[in-house]
């Protein structure tokens, strides 16, 4: 199986930090400590626009300015701005891919 088709659900996740807590944690703690992961990423994008982990990467807020398209009859339409997340894998992590 190719590693980079693989995906991991929130189940699996939360499996995997139960096991690496060595029993010391519950499925329901473990799913906590996720949900309380993920919401200081979103909250750290949100306040400064981007996250670190000096092992792992970086997620920076990109934004994106509107802009002007045709359709494929010749009309034309504004796409609106909006935002992404992008991703970039740390030195460390990068050497695993």
């Amino acid at each position: 199986m190719n590693p980079r088709t693989v995906s991991l659900t929130k189940a699996q996740f939360v499996a995997q930090i139960t096991l690496a807590a060595g029993g010391d944690l519950t499925r329901r703690g473990a799913a906590g400590v996720a949900d309380a992961l993920f919401a200081e990423v979103r909250a750290a994008l949100l306040r400064e626009g981007r996250f670190s982990w000096n092992s792992f990467g970086t997620f920076a807020l990109q934004r994106r300015q509107p802009r002007r398209g045709k359709t494929p009859a010749g009309r034309p339409f504004t796409t609106p701005g909006g935002a992404a997340v992008r991703f970039r894998p740390a030195p460390r992590l990068r050497r695993f891919l």
